[in-house]
């Protein structure tokens, strides 16, 4: 039985027997436009054209198409710059990185870096208005706080007068200094402004008389940290302390300064 050869990707390969290069064909290790070649053949043949090698199946079979390999190429400089400029205009380096896609695709070289300036580009132009809409945001919460702080400052201390001519008035007559015990009856006598005894809507007003007098003071119903708590000190003065609440049990409500702000300073 005479041998055979067969060549795959350039490379000659064998000898087999017959036999042998009919099961290479069935698995498709020759393909029908692969090179076969024995003794009795004037030159290298295509497997389709032996008799008796392939099916006619077999020889219809088109042969899978192989790329040879290409070494890459360089990196676009189109590519490189878009790179660049992603970081100082970010605009105009997504489109150099955009044009460079389809030259860093054919040099093999340069892909990545045009897809990552495409994102750093991105980034870099929808950070800024994402900042630019939420500062105001911010600086306008800022301020509201601040604005209801004022005002809850400025009841606070109306509360704390009106209770003053309340103890004054001695309404019972017993000439023993007397308190109102809540805003509603400040309010009633007309020693408060009806609209500060309806309370604030983003303070809570607490009083109570301990011995060593009258104390009143705010407890803002917003998250902890976002607005000051306010008292009244024993000069009378509104103070505030950030982060914790004020009152009797506040180390300022005695009327040190510590950490703390008086009244005209919301005015600032």
């Amino acid at each position: 039985m005479a041998d055979w050869f067969y060549e795959v990707d350039g490379e000659e390969r064998g000898p087999v027997d017959f036999d042998e290069l009919r099961r290479l064909c069935r698995v498709e290790k020759i393909h029908p436009d692969d090179l076969v070649w024995s003794e009795g053949l004037e030159d290298w043949t295509p497997a389709r054209k032996v008799e008796g090698l392939l099916t006619r199946k077999e020889r219809g079979r088109a042969a899978p198409r192989r790329e040879e390999h290409q070494p890459s190429g360089s990196t676009p400089g189109i590519v490189v710059a878009g790179f660049i400029c992603s970081f100082l205009c970010p605009l105009l380096g997504i489109i150099l990185c955009g044009i460079g896609l389809g030259e860093a695709k054919r040099n093999r070289s340069g892909h990545g870096l045009a897809v990552a300036g495409i994102v750093i580009g991105g980034l870099f132009t929808v950070l800024p208005i994402l900042a630019a809409v939420a500062m105001p945001m911010f600086i306008t919460g800022k301020v509201r706080v601040r604005a209801q702080a004022a005002q809850a400052a400025a009841s606070l201390q109306q509360i704390h007068l009106a209770q003053e001519m309340f103890r004054e008035s001695d309404a019972d007559g017993d000439r023993v200094p007397d308190y109102a015990p809540t805003l509603a009856e400040l309010a009633s006598t007309g020693c408060l402004d009806a609209e500060v005894a309806s309370s604030s809507p983003a303070y809570d007003f607490e009083m109570r008389l301990s011995p060593s007098g009258f104390e009143c003071w705010a407890t803002p119903r917003a998250k902890p940290g976002e607005a000051p708590h306010l008292f009244v000190d024993e000069k009378g003065h509104v103070r505030a302390e950030q982060g914790r609440r004020a009152g009797p049990q506040s180390p300022s409500y005695s009327g040190s300064s510590t950490a703390t702000r008086t009244s005209s300073d919301w005015d600032d």
